[in-house]
């Protein structure tokens, strides 16, 4: 697939994007799997609601979800052992 400036600027996409790619790769950079994998630093899912065709963009909604939800598992004990922590630290302060 191409991405070309026209194709961000008349997806809405914000300047400071359009300015980076522009930057990096001139007026259009041609993306497969290997360089989303090598810049996961760009914001695919906003690519993917506002570049994407309707089936693709469906099935990568449909597959990102089940992407997000075990995020969101893994998340979780993460998030309760940083509150244990903060505890700890605040009550340790208190002496």
């Amino acid at each position: 697939m191409k991405i070309t400036r026209k194709m961000l600027e008349d997806a809405g996409a914000c300047q400071g994007e359009i300015n980076r790619l522009v930057k990096l790769y001139g007026d259009e950079v041609d993306v497969d799997a290997a360089f989303c994998a090598a810049h996961p630093e760009i914001n695919w899912r906003w690519a993917a609601s506002h570049l994407l065709p309707r089936k693709l963009r469906a099935e990568f909604e449909r597959q990102e979800v089940q992407l997000y939800a075990e995020y969101q598992r893994q998340e979780a004990p993460l998030w309760a052992a940083y509150q244990r922590q903060v505890a700890i630290l605040f009550g340790k302060l208190l002496k």
